[in-house]
């Protein structure tokens, strides 16, 4: 609420703090085309989609890792984005 008083009132609002890889989007460019209200919902719902991820990755290397007693080489490579959970 604050952030969009203040924002109506045309002080600079920082963007809200999101994790890699989120933080390297153009957070003042969605602040100036959706305003900060917009711009938050946007970044909670990344954050949101990004730790969905992040768990469904780890679910799926460890059903693998039950199924076949370990990861297959190809699974844990980097286009998989294992390596970063």
């Amino acid at each position: 609420m604050a952030r969009g008083r203040a924002a109506a009132k045309g002080r600079p609002v920082d963007p809200l703090p999101v994790p890699a890889p989120l933080a390297h989007l153009p957070w003042d460019l969605a602040q100036e085309e959706f305003d900060t209200q917009g711009a938050d919902f946007i970044a909670v719902l990344g954050r949101v989609l990004l730790v969905a991820t992040r768990e469904e990755l780890r679910s799926q290397v460890l059903g693998m890792i039950r199924r076949f007693g370990r990861v297959p080489p190809d699974a844990a490579g980097e286009e998989s984005g294992t390596e970063a959970l």
